[in-house]
């Protein structure tokens, strides 16, 4: 899957600040913690995010093997297409009411 960058609005923020990186996606995502899996490597952190009614579609690409582990998700939901990376872990508890 090839998203491209012109279908996106704005570049939300670049960064290779891990601490900076956390805090802006926790603004748009949930509280999650975030840790460089080779850290000799660098981040090469660009998001970009365009809106379509309550929806938004966010593009993340770190530029270095990370591993995140994010709270639950309670207040919305969240659809991740991977498109690189060697093994993805994801715990999501689903709850109906």
């Amino acid at each position: 899957m090839n998203v491209h960058m012109s279908a996106f609005k704005e570049t939300r923020f670049e960064s290779s600040n891990c601490d900076e990186v956390r805090e802006s996606l926790t603004k748009i995502f949930t509280p999650h913690q975030l840790y460089l899996i080779e850290t000799s490597q660098r981040l090469n952190t660009v998001v970009n995010e365009t809106g379509f009614g309550k929806s938004s579609l966010v593009h993340v690409k770190y530029g270095a093997p990370v591993v995140i582990e994010a709270e639950e998700l309670t207040q919305y939901y969240l659809f991740q297409i991977v498109r690189s990376g060697s093994r993805v872990r994801s715990l999501l508890n689903l709850h109906h009411k």
